[in-house]
């Protein structure tokens, strides 16, 4: 998984979790959510694609939450980045000493 990933991921589920924090939601209902995400980073086997879409099709406040979660996973910065040449050298510096120290 690539660093954006891990960023995108993040601030969505900063973002979903300021949303469960403002409502008493049912574990049933939380369950569902973290479904909805996975669905849209592809997380999700074809079964459960197909059982997800057949729910959002029933079931209109889902289907309203999903649209949601889509716009507020489209709305992160598409951005990439890439270290410098300097912090890749502190980090493998490290990496080095603590497989040392680990040995030892």
């Amino acid at each position: 998984m690539s660093f954006c990933n891990v960023l995108y991921q993040k601030t969505l589920i900063n973002l979903i979790a300021q949303y469960f924090q403002n409502s008493h939601l049912c574990m049933e209902k939380i369950s569902t959510n973290l479904d909805l995400i996975r669905s849209l980073y592809n997380e999700t086997s074809a079964s459960e694609n197909q059982s997800l879409k057949q729910e959002l099709a029933r079931n209109s406040e889902l289907n309203a939450e999903y649209v949601q979660l889509r716009e507020a996973k489209n709305a992160l910065p598409k951005v990439l980045f890439n270290p410098s040449e300097s912090v890749l050298d502190r980090i493998l510096a490290f990496s080095r000493t603590t497989a040392v120290a680990q040995q030892v």
